[in-house]
Protein backbone atom coordinates (compact mmCIF):
# COMPACT_ATOMS: atom_id res chain seq x y z
CA UNK A 1 0.00 0.00 0.00
CA UNK A 2 2.52 2.59 1.12
CA UNK A 3 4.85 1.94 -2.27
CA UNK A 4 2.23 2.04 -4.56
CA UNK A 5 0.70 5.14 -2.36
CA UNK A 6 4.26 7.01 -3.20
CA UNK A 7 4.02 5.78 -6.68
CA UNK A 8 0.71 7.49 -7.51
CA UNK A 9 0.41 10.10 -4.90
CA UNK A 10 0.76 13.84 -6.47
CA UNK A 11 1.82 16.81 -4.70
CA UNK A 12 1.05 20.36 -4.42
CA UNK A 13 3.08 22.26 -7.24
CA UNK A 14 4.62 18.62 -8.92
CA UNK A 15 4.85 17.96 -12.24
CA UNK A 16 1.72 15.95 -13.33
CA UNK A 17 2.83 15.12 -16.76
CA UNK A 18 6.45 13.51 -15.45
CA UNK A 19 4.73 12.01 -11.93
CA UNK A 20 2.30 10.65 -14.50
CA UNK A 21 5.36 9.01 -16.99
CA UNK A 22 7.66 7.56 -14.21
CA UNK A 23 4.97 6.21 -12.57
CA UNK A 24 3.67 4.43 -15.86
CA UNK A 25 7.39 2.88 -16.58
CA UNK A 26 7.27 2.15 -12.69
CA UNK A 27 3.94 0.24 -13.08
CA UNK A 28 4.52 -1.49 -16.74
CA UNK A 29 7.77 -2.78 -15.69
CA UNK A 30 7.28 -3.54 -11.91
CA UNK A 31 4.06 -4.43 -11.00
CA UNK A 32 1.56 -6.94 -11.66
CA UNK A 33 -2.14 -7.88 -11.55
CA UNK A 34 -2.87 -11.06 -9.69
CA UNK A 35 -6.34 -13.15 -10.39
CA UNK A 36 -5.92 -15.91 -7.94
CA UNK A 37 -2.90 -18.18 -9.07
CA UNK A 38 -1.92 -15.88 -12.60
CA UNK A 39 -0.28 -12.72 -13.10
CA UNK A 40 -0.61 -10.11 -15.59
CA UNK A 41 1.33 -7.17 -16.61
CA UNK A 42 0.22 -4.09 -17.54
CA UNK A 43 1.22 -2.84 -21.05
CA UNK A 44 -1.00 0.16 -21.85
CA UNK A 45 -2.72 2.16 -19.41
CA UNK A 46 -4.34 5.94 -19.45
CA UNK A 47 -4.18 8.95 -16.23
CA UNK A 48 -7.25 11.07 -15.15
CA UNK A 49 -7.14 13.34 -12.64
CA UNK A 50 -9.52 16.44 -12.00
CA UNK A 51 -8.59 18.68 -9.27
CA UNK A 52 -9.28 22.24 -8.61
CA UNK A 53 -6.14 22.28 -5.94
CA UNK A 54 -3.61 21.19 -8.40
CA UNK A 55 -5.21 23.34 -11.18
CA UNK A 56 -6.26 20.24 -13.77
CA UNK A 57 -9.12 19.93 -14.30
CA UNK A 58 -9.08 17.56 -17.05
CA UNK A 59 -12.96 16.74 -18.22
CA UNK A 60 -12.49 13.41 -19.69
CA UNK A 61 -12.90 11.69 -16.16
CA UNK A 62 -16.04 10.36 -14.94
CA UNK A 63 -16.38 12.23 -11.79
CA UNK A 64 -17.65 9.25 -9.70
CA UNK A 65 -16.90 9.30 -6.07
CA UNK A 66 -15.22 6.19 -5.77
CA UNK A 67 -12.71 8.41 -8.04
CA UNK A 68 -11.94 10.62 -4.45
CA UNK A 69 -10.61 6.98 -3.01
CA UNK A 70 -7.21 5.64 -3.46
CA UNK A 71 -7.21 2.02 -3.99
CA UNK A 72 -10.26 0.73 -5.50
CA UNK A 73 -11.04 -1.15 -8.79
CA UNK A 74 -13.67 0.57 -10.64
CA UNK A 75 -15.73 -0.96 -13.37
CA UNK A 76 -17.33 0.90 -16.02
CA UNK A 77 -18.92 0.28 -19.14
CA UNK A 78 -15.83 1.27 -20.71
CA UNK A 79 -13.39 -0.94 -18.59
CA UNK A 80 -11.25 -0.85 -15.17
CA UNK A 81 -10.08 1.77 -13.42
CA UNK A 82 -7.34 1.58 -10.42
CA UNK A 83 -8.69 4.73 -8.31
CA UNK A 84 -5.62 7.27 -7.05
CA UNK A 85 -8.23 10.09 -6.14
CA UNK A 86 -8.48 11.75 -2.53
CA UNK A 87 -10.36 14.06 -0.71
CA UNK A 88 -11.17 16.36 -3.21
CA UNK A 89 -9.23 15.05 -6.38
CA UNK A 90 -10.53 12.63 -8.62
CA UNK A 91 -8.06 10.26 -10.07
CA UNK A 92 -7.77 7.16 -11.55
CA UNK A 93 -5.68 4.67 -13.95
CA UNK A 94 -7.62 2.73 -16.89
CA UNK A 95 -6.14 -0.24 -17.88
CA UNK A 96 -5.87 -0.86 -21.78
CA UNK A 97 -3.57 -3.88 -22.66
CA UNK A 98 -1.85 -7.06 -20.35
CA UNK A 99 -0.28 -9.58 -20.91
CA UNK A 100 -0.83 -12.92 -19.49
CA UNK A 101 2.53 -14.31 -17.59
CA UNK A 102 2.20 -17.50 -17.65
CA UNK A 103 1.57 -18.06 -21.28
CA UNK A 104 2.94 -14.67 -22.69
CA UNK A 105 -1.21 -13.82 -24.45
CA UNK A 106 -2.06 -10.74 -24.98
CA UNK A 107 -5.10 -9.06 -24.02
CA UNK A 108 -5.84 -5.45 -26.32
CA UNK A 109 -8.97 -3.50 -25.50
CA UNK A 110 -10.40 -1.97 -22.52
CA UNK A 111 -13.47 -5.01 -22.31
CA UNK A 112 -11.13 -7.38 -22.95
CA UNK A 113 -9.31 -6.74 -20.05
CA UNK A 114 -12.25 -6.16 -17.99
CA UNK A 115 -13.60 -9.49 -19.03
CA UNK A 116 -10.29 -11.35 -18.23
CA UNK A 117 -9.58 -10.00 -14.81
CA UNK A 118 -12.83 -9.57 -13.23
CA UNK A 119 -15.49 -11.71 -12.42
CA UNK A 120 -16.19 -9.55 -9.24
CA UNK A 121 -14.36 -6.38 -8.13
CA UNK A 122 -13.12 -5.78 -4.47
CA UNK A 123 -10.05 -4.00 -2.63
CA UNK A 124 -6.95 -3.72 -5.52
CA UNK A 125 -4.45 -3.38 -2.78
CA UNK A 126 -5.86 -6.36 -0.11
CA UNK A 127 -3.47 -9.86 -1.15
CA UNK A 128 -6.56 -12.39 0.13
CA UNK A 129 -9.00 -10.58 -2.66
CA UNK A 130 -9.55 -12.32 -5.72
CA UNK A 131 -7.79 -9.56 -8.37
CA UNK A 132 -5.34 -7.20 -6.79
CA UNK A 133 -1.81 -5.63 -8.03
CA UNK A 134 1.07 -6.39 -6.23
CA UNK A 135 4.97 -5.25 -7.36
CA UNK A 136 7.49 -7.82 -8.37
CA UNK A 137 11.03 -8.01 -9.78
CA UNK A 138 11.60 -8.45 -13.16
CA UNK A 139 14.24 -8.16 -15.75
CA UNK A 140 14.89 -5.54 -18.34
CA UNK A 141 12.11 -2.98 -19.22
CA UNK A 142 9.82 -2.15 -21.31
CA UNK A 143 10.04 1.20 -24.19
CA UNK A 144 6.82 2.58 -23.85
CA UNK A 145 5.61 5.99 -25.82
CA UNK A 146 3.40 8.63 -24.33
CA UNK A 147 0.69 9.40 -26.58
CA UNK A 148 -3.12 10.87 -26.77
CA UNK A 149 -5.80 9.07 -24.93
CA UNK A 150 -8.43 6.72 -26.43
CA UNK A 151 -11.85 7.44 -26.76
CA UNK A 152 -12.76 10.65 -25.22
CA UNK A 153 -15.89 12.15 -25.35
CA UNK A 154 -15.23 15.15 -27.95
CA UNK A 155 -17.86 16.02 -30.44
CA UNK A 156 -18.96 19.38 -31.86
CA UNK A 157 -21.81 18.95 -29.82
CA UNK A 158 -19.74 18.72 -26.24
CA UNK A 159 -20.23 21.40 -24.05
CA UNK A 160 -17.31 23.34 -22.48
CA UNK A 161 -15.29 23.36 -25.80
CA UNK A 162 -12.67 24.90 -24.55
CA UNK A 163 -11.85 22.99 -21.76
CA UNK A 164 -12.23 20.16 -23.42
CA UNK A 165 -9.73 21.00 -26.29
CA UNK A 166 -6.96 22.23 -23.27
CA UNK A 167 -6.64 18.24 -22.36
CA UNK A 168 -7.93 16.71 -25.52
CA UNK A 169 -4.30 15.50 -26.24
CA UNK A 170 -2.38 15.44 -23.43
CA UNK A 171 -0.10 12.36 -24.03
CA UNK A 172 -1.83 10.48 -20.78
CA UNK A 173 -1.72 7.49 -21.83
CA UNK A 174 1.62 5.31 -22.17
CA UNK A 175 2.22 2.08 -24.50
CA UNK A 176 4.26 -0.23 -24.15
CA UNK A 177 5.79 -1.07 -27.61
CA UNK A 178 5.42 -4.66 -27.61
CA UNK A 179 1.46 -4.22 -27.85
CA UNK A 180 1.74 -4.65 -31.44
CA UNK A 181 -1.36 -3.55 -32.86
CA UNK A 182 -3.01 -1.03 -30.18
CA UNK A 183 -6.31 0.92 -30.69
CA UNK A 184 -5.55 4.51 -33.19
CA UNK A 185 -1.85 3.80 -33.44
CA UNK A 186 -1.43 5.89 -36.38
CA UNK A 187 -3.31 8.83 -34.12
CA UNK A 188 -0.43 7.96 -31.50
CA UNK A 189 2.31 7.83 -34.08
CA UNK A 190 0.92 11.05 -36.13
CA UNK A 191 1.39 12.34 -32.34
CA UNK A 192 5.28 11.60 -32.23
CA UNK A 193 5.95 12.82 -35.45
CA UNK A 194 3.92 16.11 -35.86
CA UNK A 195 3.88 16.97 -31.94
CA UNK A 196 7.00 15.75 -30.87
CA UNK A 197 9.24 16.18 -33.41
CA UNK A 198 9.93 12.75 -34.59
CA UNK A 199 9.52 12.90 -38.46
CA UNK A 200 11.61 10.07 -39.93
CA UNK A 201 9.76 7.69 -37.08
CA UNK A 202 6.89 6.24 -39.65
CA UNK A 203 7.69 5.84 -43.59
CA UNK A 204 5.98 8.47 -45.15
CA UNK A 205 5.17 6.53 -47.80
CA UNK A 206 2.87 4.28 -45.78
CA UNK A 207 -0.34 3.89 -47.21
CA UNK A 208 -2.55 4.32 -44.04
CA UNK A 209 -0.52 6.82 -42.46
CA UNK A 210 -0.17 8.97 -45.64
CA UNK A 211 -3.90 9.14 -44.93
CA UNK A 212 -3.58 10.71 -41.24
CA UNK A 213 -0.55 13.19 -42.59
CA UNK A 214 -3.03 14.54 -45.45
CA UNK A 215 -5.72 15.18 -42.38
CA UNK A 216 -3.10 16.54 -40.25
CA UNK A 217 -2.20 19.22 -42.68
CA UNK A 218 -5.83 19.97 -43.53
CA UNK A 219 -6.79 20.47 -39.82
CA UNK A 220 -3.40 22.96 -39.92
CA UNK A 221 -4.89 25.19 -43.18
CA UNK A 222 -8.09 25.39 -41.39
CA UNK A 223 -9.62 28.63 -40.02
CA UNK A 224 -12.24 27.23 -38.01
CA UNK A 225 -13.40 23.83 -36.50
CA UNK A 226 -15.86 23.32 -39.06
CA UNK A 227 -14.17 21.06 -42.08
CA UNK A 228 -13.34 18.30 -38.74
CA UNK A 229 -16.97 17.67 -38.55
CA UNK A 230 -16.97 16.91 -42.33
CA UNK A 231 -14.77 13.92 -41.46
CA UNK A 232 -16.71 10.19 -40.91
CA UNK A 233 -13.68 8.46 -39.05
CA UNK A 234 -13.62 9.28 -35.43
CA UNK A 235 -9.58 8.62 -35.71
CA UNK A 236 -8.90 10.50 -38.82
CA UNK A 237 -11.42 13.26 -37.23
CA UNK A 238 -8.61 13.55 -34.35
CA UNK A 239 -6.13 13.83 -36.74
CA UNK A 240 -7.49 17.18 -38.75
CA UNK A 241 -7.97 18.48 -34.77
CA UNK A 242 -4.46 17.91 -34.43
CA UNK A 243 -3.86 19.99 -37.15
CA UNK A 244 -5.70 22.74 -36.21
CA UNK A 245 -4.28 22.46 -32.97
CA UNK A 246 -0.91 22.41 -34.15
CA UNK A 247 -1.16 25.96 -35.60
CA UNK A 248 -2.92 27.21 -32.96
CA UNK A 249 -0.23 26.43 -30.50
CA UNK A 250 -1.89 27.34 -27.31
CA UNK A 251 -4.29 24.27 -27.72
CA UNK A 252 -1.40 21.98 -27.47
CA UNK A 253 0.67 21.29 -24.27
CA UNK A 254 4.18 20.46 -25.30
CA UNK A 255 4.05 17.92 -22.83
CA UNK A 256 6.17 14.32 -24.73
CA UNK A 257 7.03 11.15 -23.84
CA UNK A 258 11.15 10.70 -22.65
CA UNK A 259 11.23 7.64 -24.48
CA UNK A 260 13.90 6.82 -27.25
CA UNK A 261 11.53 4.93 -29.77
CA UNK A 262 13.52 4.01 -33.28
CA UNK A 263 11.65 3.74 -36.62
CA UNK A 264 12.78 0.00 -36.21
CA UNK A 265 10.66 -0.38 -33.42
CA UNK A 266 8.01 1.34 -35.46
CA UNK A 267 7.73 -0.65 -38.37
CA UNK A 268 6.99 -3.87 -36.31
CA UNK A 269 3.88 -2.51 -35.27
CA UNK A 270 2.79 -1.54 -39.16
Amino acid sequence: MEQLSALLSIQDNEDIFLKFELAAHDLINNWVVQRKDKQYQILELEFFLRSEKLNHLDPFIDGHPVQLTFGRWMLLMSGVELTIGEKNRYASVRLRSVRDVSNGKLINGTQRVFKELFEDAGNALAPDNYTHIRRVSKEGAETIIAVPRVGVNFTEFSDNLEERMKYLLRPYRFVSMSVVDFTDKYVALLYLDKIGGNSGLVNSENTIFKKYLKAFDLGYSMRNLDVVWEERSKSLRIARLMGYMNRHSELIVPELSSADVTAAEVSKIL
